[in-house]
């Protein structure tokens, strides 16, 4: 059995360049990107968003969140309930 591996899908896959750039950003960006993409994702499962609404969820609260607090465990968990209310607010006016 051969394994064969190819650049990845970019155009098909723009969640997986974004996930790529939140991660060489650093900071609070990829806490933001994961719990945005949990709760989209949560919403997708519900029948409340389409698939495609995914990544378009967690690129507007990417833009949203401000990151620029200190790096401390006590703005990293409110950054993330943040961006998870954020995401939830979105979500519910799409109804």
């Amino acid at each position: 059995m051969n394994l064969e591996f190819f650049p990845p899908r970019y155009d098909d896959f723009p969640a997986l360049k974004l996930a790529f750039e939140v991660g060489r950003k650093g900071g609070f960006k990829p806490a933001v990107f994961n719990a945005a993409n949990e709760i989209a994702a949560y919403a997708f499962l519900d029948n409340k968003i389409s698939f495609k609404e995914i990544f378009s969820l967690v690129y507007d609260v990417l833009n949203q969140v401000d990151d620029t607090a200190e790096f401390t465990l006590e703005n990293l968990l409110a950054v993330d309930a943040l961006a998870r209310k954020k995401t939830l607010e979105i979500i519910s006016l799409k109804k």
